[in-house]
């Protein structure tokens, strides 16, 4: 499974950004852990108009979804135009592209674990202990992170500040904030007591210096990013937001706050899963990450059934009109989460519940290394007890355009070939809510996709926030 940075950006990952100054080094840890929080370094770049450069283009990249093979065309780009040389892998294009990769992902992962860093902490006297979880995304996973997966840590426990992800270059492990509730769902009355996996020396072969690391993080990634400045950043703030106009004030108070209050009312993995076949542990996912899957709102009973050679899910619960059913299959694309029936109570159909079901759906698939979303798409203008057709499409689904609707269309829009063409401007949008119709639509959970962009401005647009 590749890279799934993912989950979509959010304002404490690009807070942490964009607070960071430009720092020129020639050594790759000539700064180390927490002065990281604080500065974007480049080894070897050491010019200001280069750094700049691949700054923006991190930023680019963080901010925007961008993908890995345009942030390395991009890395080219800037190379070129600023004349760098001397730096490790410029001679082969294996060496370049190894390059490009770890500044994308190095840096794109630890802002986001900053990010969550800052989230955690906000939500630390209502859930305050925190699982680690290994991600079978790792091509080369590292013994002590899967022996880790599992393991409930307090959010003060010392092994919590050293172990946060990434615990070195490529590590994609992540850790998640439990609530007591959730502590006793898997059957514990406390937290584990962490193991004592001992230590080891790392000499620098430049200067001899010995360092000493706990066993299974690489060197110096034996820090929290974020930790050193989280709390300040919230703190200067809150503080602004006091002497703001009251109505302003609240505004950002709220904007600070991590999830919006209906995500943090309806979706909190509180759910019931009966698990016969073991489908759990075979994805590596408990109750919440089931519930995420699905994008199941509390208080639902979720039922997984190993079928052939596709997992089904099935939910009902307080909120849903009927069952939710899902199921999960490979195709020649990779895994694909078929969305086969939602429908909420009349009551909570007016409160984007829908929506933020669908957009948890989407982190935790794509934090799973989930290729798409496939759906049929019901209803059309005459069909009005449907609107799948068009409501789906503003979310990030997509779907060709038949031969026979691009031959309908009137002249300003006879360049679109998707559902989405036409959803990209007002008059496509009035165009296909009157003339589209049912077919399956698929939602592309790659990293900066068109999809994954589409629903991000949704998102925002909305002011909903996960």
């Amino acid at each position: 499974m590749g890279v799934r940075y993912g989950s979509l950006p959010f304002k404490e990952q690009i807070a942490f950004w964009r607070a960071k100054e430009l720092v020129p080094t020639e050594r790759w840890n000539d700064r180390v852990r927490e002065q990281h929080d604080t500065a974007f370094t480049v080894a070897g770049a050491m010019q200001a108009d280069l750094l700049s450069d691949l700054h923006q283009a991190v930023t680019k990249a963080i901010e925007q979804g961008t993908t890995l093979a345009e942030f390395t065309r991009d890395f080219e780009a800037i190379v070129a135009a600023r004349g760098w040389t001397g730096w490790t892998g410029e001679d082969t294009q294996a060496g370049r592209a190894w390059r490009a990769r770890v500044i994308y992902e190095t840096n794109l992962h630890a802002s986001y674990q900053a990010g969550r860093w800052a989230q955690v902490q906000a939500v630390k006297q209502f859930r305050p202990y925190l699982i680690y979880r290994h991600s079978d995304a790792s091509i080369h996973p590292r013994e002590l992170h899967v022996s880790w997966d599992g393991l409930v840590v307090a959010q003060d426990d010392p092994w919590a500040q050293t172990h946060w992800p990434p615990n070195g270059w490529g590590c994609k492990c992540r850790m998640f904030a439990l609530s007591e509730r959730d502590l006793r769902k898997l059957g514990k009355t406390g937290p584990d007591t962490p193991p004592d996996d001992g230590h080891y020396d790392w000499t620098d072969p430049k200067t001899g210096e010995i360092h000493r690391f706990p066993q299974g993080i690489d060197p110096f990634w034996d820090y929290a990013p974020g930790r050193s400045r989280a709390d300040v950043v919230r703190e200067q703030a809150l503080r602004k937001a006091e002497g703001l106009p009251p109505a302003m004030g609240d505004e950002l108070k709220a904007f600070l706050s991590s999830r919006d209050p209906l995500t943090d009312k309806y979706f909190n993995g509180r759910v019931e899963v009966r698990d016969p076949d073991g489908v759990m542990p075979k994805l590596g996912i408990d109750a919440a990450g089931a519930a995420s899957m699905m994008g199941a709102p509390d208080g639902s009973v979720i039922e997984l059934i190993a079928v052939d050679n596709a997992y089904e899910f099935e939910a009902t619960g307080p909120l849903l009109q009927n069952a939710m059913m899902r199921h999960l299959q490979a195709d020649v694309s990779g895994l694909v989460m078929h969305n086969d029936y939602f429908a909420l109570e009349p009551a909570f159909r007016k409160q984007k519940i829908g929506t933020r079901s669908f957009a948890l759906q989407v982190v935790a698939l794509a934090d799973l290394g989930v290729a798409s979303i496939k759906t049929y798409a019901a209803g059309s203008f005459e069909e009005k007890a449907y609107n799948g057709y068009y409501t789906w499409p503003r979310l990030g689904y997509d779907a060709p355009l038949t031969a026979q609707d691009i031959a309908a269309l009137p002249p300003e829009l006879r360049t679109a070939r998707s559902v989405l063409d036409l959803m990209a401007s007002e008059a496509g949008r009035a165009w296909w809510q009157t003339h589209g119709g049912p077919r399956v639509m698929v939602f592309d959970l790659s990293a900066g996709s068109r999809s994954r962009l589409v629903l991000q401005a949704y998102l925002e647009n909305q002011g909903i926030r996960l």
